[in-house]
């Protein structure tokens, strides 16, 4: 017979909850179930995509390709509650993703789309424009970290997808990441991601919205716009 767990009731969780937090402790927590407020970098990345160098044995036994809407099986073990969902993206016209299988076994995944994509938690449409890819929830297995699948997966995705007839018409790439997580931009820093927006994202009780701060040119733009001044100022 299961054991049934009783969760006590609430004066004394919340008694339990002030001994161990204290009266700071306590508001900020009842606080960040009401408010919360999340900075993010919005970067991109243009062509001719980099690559980054690495150990040859790290690719040992990694089989990476695009999911098909048809054949989502590698997902069942650990989401299977997302399965629905991943096979709407996969059958709209705008939905890709890219997979990585070890011994047959999902060890990581990355969701790109290749037309706006509207983020229902951000509340937010995320827009790469014409010959642009938005990037979003990369995943890595706990069992597979540390082994350099995140750099295979997007050096396969920049070198060999991208670079295929069919694929051509791709120039760029946007993602966002928090400013605070700092492995995630060290990986695209050294894919060539600039920041060019910096967002917030707010959530007071059930209500979110998001906004952008501030926007700066791609490093490229300057250039060309700087180009554009020369020829001018020598003609």
């Amino acid at each position: 017979m299961s054991e049934v767990t009783i969760r006590p009731p609430l004066p004394i969780r919340a008694w339990r909850l002030l001994r161990r937090l204290g009266f700071l402790g306590v508001f900020k927590h009842a606080w960040s179930k009401f408010f919360e407020r999340r900075e993010m970098v919005f970067a991109e990345t243009r062509r001719p995509f980099r690559t980054v160098k690495i150990p040859r044995h790290w690719g040992d036994g990694l089989q990476i390709d695009l999911a098909d809407a048809d054949h989502l099986g590698p997902w069942e073990d650990e989401w299977e509650h997302m399965l629905e969902i991943y096979r709407e993206r996969l059958e709209s016209p705008t939905g890709e993703c890219m997979y990585g299988l070890i011994d047959g076994k999902l060890v990581s995944h990355g969701w790109f789309r290749t037309g706006p994509h509207y983020d229902h938690q951000m509340r937010y449409t995320f827009d790469p424009g014409e010959g642009g890819t938005y990037w979003f929830e990369g995943w890595t297995s706990q069992r597979a970290r540390g082994k350099g699948i995140a750099i295979l997966g997007m050096n396969w995705m920049f070198a060999d997808l991208f670079s295929r007839p069919d694929w051509q018409w791709v120039t760029h790439m946007q993602t966002y990441y928090e400013p605070d997580n700092k492995n995630s931009k060290r990986l695209h820093d050294r894919y060539g991601f600039h920041e060019i927006r910096r967002m917030v994202h707010y959530r007071i009780g059930p209500f979110r919205f998001t906004r952008v701060r501030w926007e700066k040119p791609h490093p490229d733009d300057l250039k060309e716009e700087q180009g554009s001044l020369d020829e001018s100022v020598s003609g």
